[in-house]
């Protein structure tokens, strides 16, 4: 059995990271709980996020079950 499908996201989405996806660099001081909106989402599948703390980087498409949606 499996769990449910993750959401579907799509440009202009509010996101959280849940985890810290393995091999981020500590330049990207990344952490659980960070928020943005989602920018684009291109053909890797990659996630590019304008997080709240001014950074933009992309989560990769294996890493991609750490985002979720943000609560309205």
């Amino acid at each position: 059995m499996t769990g449910p499908e993750p959401a579907e996201l799509r440009a202009s989405d509010r996101i959280v990271l849940t985890g810290v996806p393995d091999g981020y660099p500590d330049a990207f001081r990344v952490k659980a709980g960070m928020a943005g909106v989602i920018d684009i989402i291109d053909s890797l599948d990659t996630v590019h996020v304008k997080w709240d703390d001014g950074q933009r980087f992309g989560i990769i498409a294996s890493a991609r079950h750490l985002l979720n949606k943000a609560e309205s």
